[in-house]
């Protein structure tokens, strides 16, 4: 009697231990769905916003070469780093 009582208690505690280790892995299989979910959100964000910086990086460039052909033919001396920053 004693020891069916000792193998019911460790039956018990492995089948809890059974049902949260179930418990804790599904749990963390979403938490890695999500995750990856926000993770392509972000990197979505992270695109778009590179695209957006590339696009008026060379819309600036365009700028400054405008100025620099402006003050050239303005005979205006155009500062080195200005020119070294568009080429």
């Amino acid at each position: 009697m004693y020891q069916e009582s000792i193998l019911g208690i460790d039956k018990s505690i492995n089948e809890e231990s059974i049902k949260t280790d179930t418990e804790s892995r599904a749990t963390s299989s979403t938490k890695n769905t999500t995750n990856q979910q926000i993770d392509e959100k972000y990197q979505f964000a992270i695109n778009t916003i590179i695209s957006i910086k590339d696009i008026l990086s060379s819309y600036i460039i365009q700028f400054y070469r405008l100025i620099i052909q402006q003050m050239e033919y303005w005979d205006i001396p155009v500062p080195v780093l200005l020119k070294s920053s568009t080429t």
